[in-house]
């Protein structure tokens, strides 16, 4: 199942690339934003009374609320804005295959900010996966 749900999510988000590519042809993506995530956030809100019977969970303190916060700025907003301006400015393929190295940054990151060290497998995996992704980049 988990596979599935997996590969699922690879189909949508190649989908999703490619609408978002023609949506925002000539449209600011501040103004791609402003449409994007309060529509999502209005699905996601559905999506957890549909499933939990009640709104979007806010039992999550104080320090994980802050948390949540800051995580929602720098994706959300910061990072959703550049990728955006990014797929404008290129084509569908290269910019998701360079915005598929995230892997490697959160494999550094959680080496640093959060400690984890990583057995040698998934280590590993990160870096043939963007080794592959870097020559889809540059073909």
């Amino acid at each position: 199942m988990a596979v599935g749900l997996a590969l699922t999510t690879a189909v949508l988000w190649g989908v999703e690339v490619n609408l978002t590519k023609i949506a925002v042809t000539g449209v600011e993506p501040l103004v791609a934003n402003a449409l994007r995530m309060p529509l999502g956030a209005l699905a996601l809100n559905a999506a957890a009374l549909l499933v939990y019977r009640q709104p979007a969970p806010g039992r999550l303190g104080g320090r994980n609320t802050a948390l949540a916060t800051v995580s929602g700025l720098l994706a959300l907003f910061v990072g959703s804005f550049l990728y955006l301006s990014g797929l404008q400015q290129t084509g569908a393929a290269r910019g998701v295959s360079i915005a598929a190295s995230s892997p490697v940054f959160a494999l550094l990151i959680g080496l640093v900010v959060l400690r984890e060290f990583p057995g040698w497998r998934s280590a590993a995996g990160v870096f043939l996966v963007s080794g592959g992704v870097a020559l889809i980049t540059v073909t």
